[in-house]
């Protein structure tokens, strides 16, 4: 555990509760995650901490009694709760899983727990509350930071309109630590992505990732990579958001930007021949993606990066 660093608070939503809920609790390893425990009376109560208590993790049972978890998810992103949900049921059903996931959940687990996959989920979750709120901290002085500037400065709005770029590239900056991946990071946070990134990978999904890699500029959707491994789209599309932590989709467009990047920084390619070889026939659509990924357009990046 680190010393320096306050423990993250874990409100654990479990639909059996009882000797379950107490088993549950037996699995997280609190202490070495440096985790506390939140309690919850009910489901009224559940929603107030969950919205305005600051819970640092959510855990939660998808058919927890009373309540569509789902829907608190979508009600604590729409306030911009920082806090990270972590789901479990039983449901091994495409839709349900495919909801949980396009909620923005960090992972989704099925009963019966394991510890190992557990204490993997809550660890990864815990990484990603941090950066969020390092992030939030980088806005606050950035937006403190202009205000003083113009204070001093006596900035007029043109003048203001003039340093345009300033200001979008201090927001680059914040969006690029918002997408935090395994590599990115400081501190504790930067050394438990790595052992994320470290752990071995399932046969199926290290062969999707090898097909992913060879074959980023065609067309690839899931049920391709699916035949290619021998399992079904809908276990296959599971296995690798609970193994990589990253829907397939977000994986395969992961890939398609670091090579986009590597190509604008290393070749003299025009933006939209880089644009088709990482497999995006519409270059204004992958200025786009490109732009959300490093903060700024390819052809800014190639300028600043060549």
């Amino acid at each position: 555990m680190n010393e320096g660093m306050k423990a993250l608070r874990v409100l654990i939503l479990d639909g059996a509760g009882g000797t379950e809920e107490e088993a549950i609790r037996e699995l997280i390893r609190w202490e070495e995650l440096n985790l506390q425990r939140m309690e919850a009376a009910g489901a009224e109560e559940a929603i107030q901490l969950a919205l305005h208590a600051g819970p640092g993790i959510v855990l939660a049972d998808i058919e927890w009694p009373g309540m569509d978890v789902l829907e608190l998810v979508r009600a604590a992103r729409a306030v911009d709760a920082d806090e990270r949900f972590v789901l479990f049921g039983e449901s091994r059903e495409f839709e349900t899983v495919h909801r949980a996931l396009e909620c923005g959940v960090s992972a989704y687990l099925l009963k019966p727990l394991s510890a190992k996959e557990l204490n993997r989920a809550l660890q990864t979750a815990s990484c990603e509350f941090r950066v969020r709120q390092r992030y939030r901290s980088m806005e606050e002085i950035i937006a403190s930071g202009c205000r003083i500037l113009r204070e001093d400065i006596r900035w007029s709005e043109e003048e203001a309109l003039d340093c345009r770029g300033c200001r979008e590239a201090a927001a680059a900056l914040l969006r690029r630590l918002t997408q935090w991946t395994p590599r990115q990071g400081s501190g504790a946070c930067a050394r438990q992505g790595r052992e994320c990134a470290q752990r071995k990978a399932s046969k199926p999904v290290r062969q999707a990732q090898k097909y992913i890699s060879a074959h980023y500029g065609e067309k690839i959707v899931l049920n391709d990579v699916a035949r290619v491994v021998g399992l079904n789209p809908v276990y296959l599309s599971v296995l690798f958001k609970k193994e990589m932590h990253v829907n397939f989709s977000a994986y395969l467009e992961m890939v398609r930007m670091r090579e986009a990047r590597e190509m604008i920084c290393n070749t003299n390619e025009t933006i939209a021949a880089i644009s088709a070889r990482v497999g995006y026939r519409d270059a204004r659509y992958f200025s786009r993606k490109f732009e959300m990924a490093y903060g700024m357009k390819p052809a800014l990046y190639r300028r600043l990066h060549a």
